[in-house]
């Protein structure tokens, strides 16, 4: 690794071990106790909080306190700060599960799947058909750890009986700065919550030495315990497994919840909400500035690098390109590139077009037509200087949708410029802006399905050529149309290339509606000894104007403020429209949960 000392063997090992994990092979039964301490989350959230971001939301009270019991009770007053449930798992290969989860007194939330799909309810569940999403997803699918977190073994461990690795797991050096949102990095369907790549905590995980799911992990920060799973009891080939009965629950009786869920004044007032939100946006999107892509913006976004062998082979990716991926943001490297950023906003249009197809809000009609009239597509270009984990120079060169006010953004370690046409900004150190540090520190993509490894070559450099899929299968055409599921909406990773010596993304190509929406590539990628910070600083001539930068979102905004504004009123209530099923299923969860 260059300039740094290489990462064992044994924790590449590891890495291997966690990312081929696969819960669906399994067959297990399984009690787990969870542990939250609200409190600390919050303490924790805070100190990375930017000062610019609303505080998160409380979490919803407890079912005792909905249902009026223990009213003096600390933790049914609404407050919630600890939270403690015990889950009991069993699990047949296929992907088939029954997950009981008990809080309290309360009657048992619980969830089966047959394995082509899955369903939730009080003491019984009905299948439905969809993707698998799997049951206690943070200890069965594991590869959230590699992808997100440096790794250290701290030796050997056992927990409920079984041998296991205990690992250590800490912030990973390449940091991102502020992004857009169709920057950020993709996140799995799997995946039912955000881990942040920067937490301040410490996570104490215990590793199964054979099966590599976790058999316990314990967040904490200062010294506190923030959030803890464990097995505390486990059998492998448990003879219930054999027992499909175990799940296919009887169904409950007719449910009407969906009947109460979307009707009534709150209903209406949220769907006037998201309607005037939308019709807001799509009047800022028709009078925004807009001129032709720029001449040579349209490359084919089929167009891929020859390959020496069969491109997309369908077996898994070996050791390899999981090293590759997890090393690349540990190195002290440097390099100078130049970056092309391929976008066509067509593919977001006919996805929002598609997941609002039936909707009966006239403000979402009007904002899918306005988007799918200005839809175009265009290229840019930027040549950037990176010195990992924290150093790098951008320099706007040409192309993109819009005039560009900021032509450079660098940071030297310490500090943090912004060049404009009229001034300069100097402020306090942030991260790789998102679209870079995605490239530069790979890691995110241990999480999805890789397959293929073909050697090729692009812009001169050798490389190899991945497939990049959801892990538990894709949602279907009946969901990615529905507007409460918003699946449709989200961009994924569809291929990549990585560089066989730096472990940097050569090529990565994000698809949207089973189209390709967005391309990068590093050209010209020319790798550098060690250098000075002075090489990443902006030097200001005499007489610019410097502002000292803020630190907040607008910062980051660089269009109209007409626009600016109108997104600001919009972007709620719009979110809310193409997120409405997570809200859904929020409700339906605590539901779960009340007695009846």
């Amino acid at each position: 690794m260059p300039g740094d000392e290489r990462v064992p063997a044994e924790v590449l090992d590891l890495v291997r071990l966690l990312c081929q994990a696969d819960w669906t092979q399994l067959s297990l039964a399984a009690e787990i106790t969870e542990f939250t301490d609200y409190q600390a989350s919050e303490r924790m959230e805070e100190a990375r909080r930017p000062s610019w971001a609303p505080r998160r939301p409380a979490p919803p009270p407890p079912p005792a306190a909905e249902s009026g019991e223990d009213d003096d009770d600390e933790e049914s007053s609404g407050s919630w700060p600890v939270r403690e449930m015990v889950h009991r798992l069993l699990v047949a290969p296929g992907g088939r599960f029954r997950l009981e989860s008990h809080w309290g007194g309360e009657p048992a939330s619980v969830k089966v799947s047959a394995g082509s799909g899955s369903g939730s309810g009080s003491g019984s569940a009905r299948p439905e058909p969809g993707p698998i999403d799997p049951p206690c997803a943070d200890l069965l699918c594991p590869a959230w750890l590699p992808a997100r977190y440096r790794l250290e073994l701290a030796g050997p461990a056992v927990v409920a009986g079984r041998h296991a690795h205990r690992v250590i797991a800490t912030q990973r050096p390449v940091q991102q700065g502020r992004s857009r949102p169709r920057q950020s990095v993709p996140r799995p369907a799997h995946r039912g919550h955000q881990w942040p790549r920067d937490v301040t905590g410490r996570i104490d995980a215990a590793v199964d030495v054979e099966l590599g799911i976790l058999l316990r992990y314990e967040l904490t920060y200062g010294g506190q315990v923030v959030r803890r799973h464990e097995v505390t009891s486990i059998t492998i080939d448990p003879p219930q497994g054999a027992d499909d009965q175990q799940f296919a629950a009887v169904p409950d009786d007719e449910d009407t919840s969906d009947a109460t869920l979307f009707s009534g004044p709150g209903w209406e007032r949220a769907k006037t909400a998201a309607s005037a939100g939308a019709a807001a946006l799509s009047f800022a999107i028709r009078h925004s500035p807009q001129r032709e892509s720029p001449a040579g913006s349209r490359p084919d976004p089929q167009a891929r690098p020859e390959a020496s062998e069969s491109e997309w082979p369908g077996e898994p990716v070996g050791q390899e390109v999981l090293s590759l991926l997890y090393e690349a943001g540990l190195r002290r490297s440097e390099f100078d590139a130049e970056l092309r950023t391929w976008t066509d906003a067509t593919a977001a249009a006919t996805a929002f077009a598609g997941a609002t197809r039936n909707t009966t809000m006239s403000g979402v009609r009007r904002l899918s037509d306005a988007l799918s009239d200005r839809a175009t597509a265009w290229q840019v270009r930027e040549a950037i200087k990176v010195g990992l984990p924290s150093r790098y120079h951008i320099d706007y060169i040409d192309g993109g949708i819009k005039r560009r006010t900021c032509t450079t953004d660098a940071a030297d370690g310490t500090q943090r410029w912004r060049v404009y046409a009229d001034h300069v900004t100097v402020g306090p150190l942030a991260g790789l802006p998102t679209a870079i540090a995605r490239l530069v520190d790979p890691s995110w993509l241990l999480d999805w399905q890789l397959t293929g490894g073909a050697p090729v070559s692009v812009g001169g450099r050798p490389g190899l050529a991945i497939h990049i899929a959801e892990r538990f299968g894709a949602p279907g055409p009946g969901e990615t149309e529905a507007l409460e599921n918003g699946s449709a909406l989200r961009k994924v990773p569809a291929e990549a290339v990585i560089d066989a010596e730096l472990g940097i993304l050569l090529r990565l190509t994000l698809a949207q509606a089973d189209q390709p929406s967005l391309r990068q590539t590093l050209s010209a990628v020319t790798v550098r000894e060690r250098r000075d910070a002075s090489a990443f600083a902006v030097v200001v001539p005499p007489g610019t104007r410097v502002v000292r930068g803020s630190g907040g979102l607008m910062d980051e905004i660089e269009v109209p403020a007409p626009v600016q504004t109108a997104v600001h009123l919009a972007g709620q209530a719009v979110t809310g429209v193409v997120r409405l099923g997570t809200f859904i299923d929020s409700l339906r969860t605590r539901r779960s949960g009340e007695p009846k």
